[in-house]
């Protein structure tokens, strides 16, 4: 390692960039197609040698032999039975150098990746390519990811829910969400939670409900202050007497923690979360508080409009209930819950054609 690296090394601010200053030296001792074939491997998440041909647009037989050189570097490893992947913070040093570096060759490779795994119809080719959309159309990436979260919290694909939430969260950690897909995403780990709690209420096998329990609390963090962490519990009694506790706790905390940084959007989101709570509990009157105030602090929130109107059907306050549900398909037109949710409530009321209608 020469002289300048070491200094370069040395006033590097970050693990990441220590890194990639390493991983430059070694790159340059490389011909520039393997260079390149290198840097093309950090941008997903795994890759083979159909991904790096598509990657880069070479032939199939050509990235092969590039394979063969950087599956064997130091810094790869396998990735399931035929794949590999970079080790995490040499990826990371890549990615941190193309982004600051080579911005429109990164773009490049994204759009590439999404092009070649949205092709393949295998669970994990799909998560990949929403990670990579994201990157190229930020809208048509979020709209994928809460389709895809809403369709494996239902199938109780939690394995596949965890890897898309992982991959999401490490576009937030770098700064390329705004404020509010890191919101939404914070909803997204939310709403995970609270199904994998339903899931641990209704289960009966002991062994299958503390699992779920567990689950909930990890991802909610499991350090609301004053409730007893997944270590100081160890029955599923114990979790069933806890989890509603802690779900509380936890949208408070979030509400406090979004009241202190000021953040509007942050606050909607955990009010009209926090009056769906409420809602489940039949305290009625404070949820509707709560989804009160977060339609004063957005009054286009078509999640929150359709939430009160919720909350108002099940009290039985029809009219209501349809003023809300019909101010929330006005902001949403393709709103399927709210649409569902209307027609219910028409139904309740005996107006049977309208609830057919919806």
């Amino acid at each position: 390692m020469t002289e300048t690296t070491l200094q370069q090394i040395q006033g590097a601010t970050s693990d990441v960039q220590r890194t990639w200053i390493i991983t430059e030296a070694i790159l340059s001792s490389f011909p520039s197609v393997l260079q390149q074939a290198i840097l093309a491997a950090g941008v997903p998440h795994w890759f083979n040698a159909v991904v790096l041909a598509g990657l880069l647009e070479i032939d199939t037989s050509d990235s092969e032999n590039l394979l063969q050189v950087i599956q064997n570097l130091s810094f790869s490893e396998p990735f399931g039975q035929t794949n590999y992947a970079l080790h995490d913070l040499t990826r990371a040093a890549i990615l941190w150098h193309l982004r600051n570096q080579q911005a429109s060759q990164l773009q490049l490779f994204n759009e590439r990746a999404y092009q070649y795994f949205s092709t393949v119809s295998d669970t994990h080719y799909q998560l990949e390519a929403i990670y990579h959309l994201w990157q190229v159309d930020a809208e048509a990436g979020f709209l994928r990811f809460k389709d895809e979260m809403r369709n494996f919290r239902n199938a109780s694909d939690f394995g596949s829910a965890n890897t898309l939430l992982r991959y999401i969260q490490e576009l937030a950690d770098v700064g390329l969400l705004s404020t509010q897909a890191v919101a939404n995403l914070d909803r997204q780990i939310y709403w995970t939670g609270r199904r994998r709690a339903k899931l641990g209420q209704n289960e009966q096998d002991p062994g299958r409900a503390e699992a779920h329990f567990r689950e909930a609390l990890r991802l909610w963090g499991d350090s609301v202050e004053g409730m007893p962490n997944t270590q100081a519990i160890s029955r599923p009694l114990d979790f069933k007497q806890h989890i509603e506790q802690k779900n509380q706790a936890y949208l408070e905390q979030k509400l406090g923690d979004a009241r202190q940084a000021e953040d509007v959007i942050r606050q909607g989101i955990w009010l009209t979360e926090l009056g769906n709570f409420h809602t489940e509990k039949e305290a009625w009157q404070t949820a509707l508080d709560s989804h009160h105030q977060a339609i004063q602090l957005n009054p286009t929130d078509a999640k929150a409009i359709a939430s009160r109107g919720e909350t108002h059907r099940l009290m039985g306050n029809y009219e209501a209930a349809l003023a809300d549900f019909d101010r929330a398909i006005e902001l949403d037109e393709k709103y399927d819950w709210a649409i569902a949710s209307r027609g219910q409530t028409y139904g309740a009321m005996g107006n049977y054609e309208a609830a057919l209608a919806d």
